[in-house]
C-alpha cells in the first residue's frame, strides 16, 4: 500500500531539534486525519491488513519517512530499510532521551554550546524524559517539548 509522498526536505541538514520535532509533529497531525494511516509508536513504517483496507502504520518519524521519503513496507510487514540518524533523534525525543536525540542531529554543537547539565536538569524537571506510546495523549506533550526546544535554540 504506497503512502501519500509528500516534498522531500533535506531532514540531514536540519541543525536544531525543535526544527525536526516541529516537521514531524505536522506530518504526524496529517496521518492522523487520514484514514490510510494508522499512528503507532512501535512501528517505524508497517503495513497493516485490515479487512476494511490496510493502513500504513507510523511513528512520529515514520510520519516523516512515509510522508516525505516514500517509505512503504509490504503488506503485514515492517518496512526494511535502515531509519537515518534524524529518525533516531525523533524517537530519542519521544522517549524523552534529550542527550541522545542531540547525539543523532547532524551537527549537535548547539546543544553542547550551552550548559548541557542544566538544561537536562530542566528537561526532566519538566517531565520530558517519560517515554510516549500511542496510550498517552502524545500530541500535547510532543508540542510541550517542541515549545521547550524552541525556546531554549535547540
Amino acid at each position: 500500500m504506497p503512502c501519500e509522498l509528500k516534498k522531500e526536505v533535506k531532514l540531514d541538514r536540519v541543525d536544531r531539534l525543535h526544527v525536526l520535532l516541529r516537521i514531524a509533529l505536522d506530518d504526524l497531525q496529517e496521518c492522523e486525519k487520514d484514514p490510510k494511516y494508522e499512528v503507532s509508536m512501535g512501528d517505524w513504517v508497517r503495513t497493516r491488513i485490515h479487512p476494511h483496507g490496510d493502513t500504513c502504520a507510523v511513528c512520529l518519524a515514520g510520519a516523516v519517512l512515509a510522508r516525505r521519503h516514500g517509505w512503504q513496507a509490504t503488506a503485514g510487514h515492517r518496512c526494511a530499510q535502515s531509519p537515518p540518524r534524524w529518525a533516531h533523534a525523533l524517537d530519542c525525543l519521544r522517549a524523552g532521551q534529550l542527550d541522545a536525540a542531540a547525539h543523532n542531529m547532524p551537527s549537535w554543537s548547539p546543544y553542547l554550546q550551552t550548559d548541557s547539565g542544566r538544561l537536562k536538569a530542566e528537561w526532566v524537571g519538566q517531565g520530558f524524559d517519560q517515554s510516549l506510546s500511542e496510550r498517552d495523549d502524545y500530541i500535547p506533550e510532543l508540542e510541550a517539548r517542541y515549545e521547550w526546544l524552541k525556546k531554549h535554540d535547540l
